[in-house]
């Protein structure tokens, strides 16, 4: 089971890593911990942990004087004395199995700035995806077909491993979503792993599609912020 979590964990890393270079940031890694040269995007970590093996002192130490708000604790492992837990959620797997069905043409692909736009808007992600991620390769973001957007996600591909992120839906009954996921990875991606994490009801939602809890993850906020 740590296998599939590493594998979520690593791809996190790499779509946190795309989104924060996309808002003029730069990556270090040192230690097993992940972090930037200044104040991630909104709704971004400042530093992330890729192991079990990261201790409190190396934490402190990575951090130093830079300005860290938010870490994505991606083992549930840490205790941290000035930060307090801002959600706890958990990493979520689903084989890829080629599988395809009649549902999977309901979504289409984002292209354009204006289509980014209606995307960013019913999301709530305004100003966070900025129009270079259209052109990034390794990046997908999906929307139901028609001009009003009510469901998307967004897919990162690393290597073998295809990440799911963003998911939303505006409609009532959005259950549907975990299973149309999967039949639009089928037709549009090739890989082996498809990973991502949720939390409450979104969690479960996935969880009775057929996805796989495979490990909890904490994200910790600076306390008095």
């Amino acid at each position: 089971m740590k296998a599939k979590q590493d594998l979520a964990v690593k791809n996190n890393v790499t779509w946190c890593e795309i989104i924060s270079r996309l808002h003029g940031c730069e990556s270090r890694v040192e230690n097993n911990l992940w972090g930037l040269n200044k104040k991630a995007p909104i709704y971004y970590p400042d530093v992330i942990t890729l192991s079990t093996e990261v201790h409190t002192n190396e934490l402190l130490n990575f951090i130093g004087d830079t300005q860290v708000e938010y870490i994505k604790d991606s083992y549930a492992s840490l205790q941290l004395e000035d930060f307090e837990v801002l959600f706890e959620a958990n990493w979520i797997y689903h084989e890829l199995d080629g599988k395809l069905s009649s549902g999977n043409g309901s979504y289409k692909k984002i292209c354009s700035d204006e289509e980014l736009l209606r995307w960013n808007i019913a999301s709530g992600l305004e100003g966070v995806l900025l129009p270079d991620i259209l052109s990034h390769p390794d990046v997908s973001i999906y929307a139901n077909v028609g001009e009003v957007v009510t469901n998307g996600f967004i897919v990162n591909c690393s290597g073998d491993t295809i990440g799911v992120s963003n998911v939303f839906s505006t409609e009532h009954n959005s259950d549907f979503i975990w299973t149309d996921i999967i039949e639009v990875i089928n037709q549009n991606h090739n890989g082996k792993h498809i990973v991502g994490y949720e939390s409450d009801e979104t969690y479960i939602e996935a969880v009775e599609a057929g996805w796989q809890s495979i490990g909890s993850l904490k994200v910790w906020k600076l306390k008095g912020i």
